[in-house]
């Protein structure tokens, strides 16, 4: 009778084995690190001008593949401010569609828009930006940019993710640091 009883009941037990091993093994899965980087914040800040830009001088963030020097096959990743209007800015960026790979960067670029349409063309002047002296945001940068990574690396302070680099190897997430009150300028005499 035991027996018996034992072989009803066997199915419904290994069901429901079963059913707590599969949950037990999906609450371990280990998460994906990627999954919780900022993909979007904010830049504020002043800009400031070396030289006298001939006009319309515009203030984008743009993705940079690998390393690659800045050209028109860049994708914007911010608002546009115009900074002949005004020299204050608000970038909005947004990596969120951006096919990021570490070595890939987030450049501040400043243009001469010739044709006024907000797009850089090629052919069209532009700089890269650097931070002006005490810059908070930036500090001693050699160029203002966000760099993509999918390593840690504790020692230079770099995250998985959206990282800020502050120059002399020092970098932060960009979760981490403050944004506001930048102080940028273009890299050479206009």
């Amino acid at each position: 009778m035991i027996k018996k009883d034992f072989k009803k009941r066997k199915i419904p037990f290994l069901l429901l084995i079963s059913f707590f091993c599969t949950v037990l093994s999906l609450s371990c899965e280990e998460a994906n690190p990627l999954d919780d980087i900022s993909t979007d914040w904010t830049v504020r800040g002043t800009a400031e001008f070396k030289g006298t830009p001939v006009s319309n001088v515009k203030l984008a963030a743009f993705f940079v593949e690998n390393l690659e020097q800045f050209d028109s096959s860049a994708i914007f990743a911010s608002n546009v401010v115009d900074l002949s209007v005004n020299l204050t800015f608000l970038l909005n960026i947004n990596a969120n569609e951006l096919p990021a790979n570490t070595g890939d960067t987030i450049d501040l670029i400043m243009w001469e828009d010739d044709n006024n349409d907000n797009i850089y063309d090629t052919g069209e002047n532009y700089q890269y930006t650097e931070p002006q002296a005490s810059c908070p945001v930036f500090d001693d940068a050699v160029k203002n940019c966000f760099f993509y990574s999918k390593t840690e690396d504790i020692e230079l302070g770099v995250d998985v993710g959206w990282n800020i680099d502050l120059g002399n190897l020092i970098s932060y997430s960009v979760e981490e640091i403050n944004m506001n009150d930048a102080l940028i300028t273009n890299w050479y005499t206009w």
